[in-house]
């Protein structure tokens, strides 16, 4: 540029290069101080990094005569000079780098300085406008990523350098008073303020846990200064674990939490990070696998196992090298203890409560959890009770000790309200505890279920008809007997069409067993085909519906069907112990006719299929599986 006396006289700036200062004393009229820092290495105005402070430093090379800017007076110029003679400031062309002596009008005289100033050139050399570098990070950032800025350890590690020497070092924390941290860089430029240090710049109190920012000031010896803000957050808090089963848990379960007071790392949610060990009970000394862990939470793990927990003592072990997201270990117990002490619970009663139009020889079953001891089951806790008297019965308690059957001696009393009474404090379940009877997660209690027959006075004119077939061929069967529960009387067989009729029934339902043991003969269009000596018929049971003082066919619904009982060879049929278990499979005919039915099974399959009958199931079969009571073979027309 020219060189130029400055405002208010003087003498004109020499040749050299000029650094021009201003103080961030200067402060705008909100007291903010001058935000001199150059924001990129360009030094493109404004000025400024974003903080206030710090002097506004530019340099300017001084040297009269040269025009075109290239640091060294020549002809060139000279000629640059001489061709803008008589422009004046008002000139599209004047050029203030011409107009040598800043006359405002360039005339012969700044020719003469121009070519009077030739080989004249900027001093070599430059001043030092730029600040100290800096690149400073988090000594060990512990966090989820390399780059989240979060750690549990207080420690940051940077380097500052400058060629023209660093002679200011300072620090402050969260916008508090800098400190000198000179006496932290080494030679090379490298320096490490661990927690000690740290402490030192936040006034001398350790640093806490939370959002922090950290701003380092570095000065050279020019005066040029930079800022370095490194926002971090500290998290040293240890995670605590806990399940909320410890103690002794009244109910099983398959699913249970580990919570954790801090968000955890993915290890946490790994089925390898836990062990399950049964002390006690049936799996003693066993290991029960953790099949699945879901994170319900980021500090929730949810372990699910392969099944429900037997009743005894547990202990959970949780991996030590667990750690939350910010890196910090386990603290406290990583072991837990556990019991669980769930008693067998009731799971129905058949009939069910508030059941009514129940027939009147059904038997009462009671099923229950788990395995309870036959000895304990006795009329003292499980009774039967019509008009306020206990029925006379039997009780039979299942092979598998889980259902007790009770077998009234005669048929209940119609139309009646029956109470089933089962008392839990009288029981004793094979895990040694008494039961839980009414459903309130403790041992012992009473259960009671109330059902009610159904009527059975017989309404003249009400009655019902139907027909018995054959399932195989659809014929008629003959002399098939359908008896009528509570009314022995009123039994009829079927005649040559395998029609019954059965006359003054109740109403709306009463229930019946068709007996095709008694079936004689086949009617074939007329034809009466006697059935074979090794062929018999099923005996079904099942409820009828009737309409009161109407004459109505068999139905479901409204839709008419009829009675379809499948022919069974003798040879099929087995005979059940009351003493041993007996087995029951397939007989010939059977495999014979499922092999036809179904040919591209193998044989073997049918011929391994089978079931065993403990002793005193058979007489319950009919209870154990009441399905079989509503699935009898019947058809539509």
């Amino acid at each position: 540029m020219p060189s130029r006396s400055v405002e208010g006289g003087g003498d004109p700036l020499g040749v050299d290069k000029w650094v021009f200062d201003v103080s961030d004393a200067i402060v705008d009229l909100a007291g903010n101080a001058l935000d001199g820092d150059w924001a990129n290495s360009s030094g493109v105005f404004p000025s400024g990094d974003g903080a206030s402070g710090h002097d506004f430093k530019f340099q300017v090379n001084v040297v009269r005569g040269d025009a075109n800017r290239s640091s060294v007076v020549l002809g060139d110029d000279v000629i640059l000079v001489r061709n803008a003679q008589f422009r004046g400031t008002t000139h599209p062309q004047y050029s203030s780098f011409l107009d040598l002596n800043g006359s405002g009008t360039i005339l012969r005289d700044d020719v003469i300085l121009a070519r009077n100033a030739q080989f004249t050139t900027v001093p070599a050399g430059s001043h030092d406008l730029t600040g100290p570098s800096f690149a400073a990070a988090l000594a060990n950032d512990t966090g989820q990523s390399a780059s989240d800025r979060i750690t549990s350890n207080a420690a940051v590690s940077a380097t500052v350098n400058d060629a023209s020497g660093i002679t200011l070092f300072t620090a402050s924390l969260n916008g508090g008073a800098f400190v000198d941290i000179a006496g932290f860089r080494n030679v090379d430029g490298t320096f490490s303020l661990n927690a000690a240090a740290l402490a030192l710049v936040n006034g001398g109190q350790p640093l806490p846990d939370g959002a922090h920012t950290l701003r380092i000031e570095a000065e050279d010896g020019f005066g040029n200064a930079t800022t370095f803000n490194l926002s971090f957050t500290l998290d040293t808090a240890r995670p605590l674990g806990s399940i909320p089963i410890v103690g002794t848990n009244p109910v099983t379960f398959s699913a249970f939490d580990v919570i954790f007071t801090e968000a955890m790392g993915a290890a946490a949610f790994q089925t390898g990070s836990y062990t399950l060990e049964a002390l006690t009970g049936p799996n003693a000394g066993q290991m029960i696998a953790v099949t699945g862990v879901q994170e319900s939470t980021s500090s929730t793990a949810l372990l699910q196992l392969a099944t429900t927990l037997a009743d005894g003592d547990y202990r959970l072990t949780a991996s030590p090298a667990l750690t939350d997201v910010t890196g910090n270990a386990l603290d406290g117990p990583t072991t837990f203890n556990f019991t669980v002490s769930d008693p067998v619970g009731i799971t129905s009663i058949s009939p069910a409560s508030g059941e009514e139009l129940v027939s009147v020889t059904r038997e009462t079953i009671v099923r229950f959890e788990d395995a309870v001891d036959p000895a304990t089951i006795t009329p003292a806790s499980f009774q039967v009770m019509a008009n306020g008297q206990p029925v006379p019965g039997s009780i039979v308690v299942s092979s598998t000790e889980r259902f007790v059957t009770f077998f009234h001696d005669a048929p209940l009393p119609a139309s009646t309200a029956v109470r089933v009474v089962l008392n839990g404090h009288l029981i004793m379940g094979r895990d040694g505890m008494v039961p839980d009877a009414d459903g309130d997660n403790q041992p012992g209690g009473v259960s009671t279920a109330n059902f009610k027959t159904l009527p059975l006075t017989r309404i003249a004119g009400t009655n019902v008809f139907g027909f018995v077939r054959d399932s195989y061929s659809g014929l008629p069967l003959v002399g098939a007997t359908i008896r009528i529960d509570a009314f022995p009387e009123a039994n009829v067989v079927t005649d040559a069409d395998g029609r019954f009729d059965l006359t003054n029934m109740p109403a709306p339902d009463f229930f019946v067993h068709i007996d095709g043991s008694t079936a004689t003969h086949v009617n074939d269009g007329g034809n009466l085909v006697a059935i074979s000596a090794g062929t018999m018929y099923p005996n079904v049971g099942k409820p009828f519906h009737s309409v009161p003082g109407q004459t109505v066919q068999l139905n479901m619904q409204g839709t008419p069907f009829d009675v379809f009982l499948p022919p069974m060879s003798m040879g099929d049929v087995s005979t059940l112990s009351m003493t041993i278990s007996t087995s029951v499979g397939f007989g010939a005919a059977g495999l014979a006719e499922l092999a036809a039915m179904f040919p591209e099974v193998d044989p073997q399959v049918w011929a391994r299929t089978g079931v065993t009958f403990a002793p005193t199931m058979w007489r319950s079969a009919w209870a154990l599986c009441p399905d079989l009571q509503r699935k009898a073979d019947l058809r539509s027309n």
